[in-house]
């Protein structure tokens, strides 16, 4: 009987331990992301905390905006990703982008009527800033390890990685949403 229920506590254990995998990404193109944000910021990590919603982790961000592109001028923002750590378990989700504080990126985020700002696509909407061999500012990203489907024909598709010159992203975005860019 106490082997039984050392087992099952095992088990249990070891189930909590597991990330959640459910997660399915509607694939989302560039101009899909432009179009659907409510802001586009390029910005750097500046902090995080996590709460809890239920039963569910959230990972609250600070990003401190270095360049807005679309959306509010506000010089912080702060962006909810589902999982994290809280209270000593982990909920990882797949899909949600890893980052890291210092690091600067630019989000397509979107917020909400309860005013909470998210992540459009999760990881679809974030991008890497990098600099190219000529010293170009460039923007992309890998390509994304979840379950994405493609939203017209809802069939699984692989995703691909992504990279453009941010004087070009920049022009795209300018394009789609008719707005310009501030610093």
């Amino acid at each position: 009987m106490i082997g039984k229920r050392i087992a099952t506590a095992l088990l249990t254990l070891a189930t909590l331990a597991i990330p959640v995998r459910a997660t399915t990404l509607a694939r989302a193109s560039l101009d899909d992301l432009i179009q659907k944000s409510t802001a586009i910021v390029r910005g750097k990590i500046a902090g995080s905390s996590t709460v809890t919603r239920g039963s569910m982790i959230y990972t609250n961000v600070k990003i401190r905006v270095v360049e807005r592109y679309k959306g509010p001028n506000d010089p912080l923002v702060e962006v909810s990703l589902p999982g994290g750590l809280a209270g000593g378990l982990r909920q990882t989700i797949a899909g949600v982008p890893d980052l890291v504080e210092g690091v600067e990126y630019v989000f397509f985020l979107w917020t909400g009527r309860n005013k909470i700002t998210h992540l459009l696509g999760l990881s679809q909407g974030v991008l890497e800033l990098t600099r190219n061999a000529q010293g170009e500012w460039m923007v992309g990203r890998g390509a994304i390890d979840a379950v994405m489907l493609d939203p017209a024909s809802g069939r699984v598709v692989r995703d691909e990685p992504f990279s453009m010159r941010l004087s070009e992203f920049t022009s795209r975005v300018n394009q789609a949403s008719g707005g310009g860019a501030s610093r």
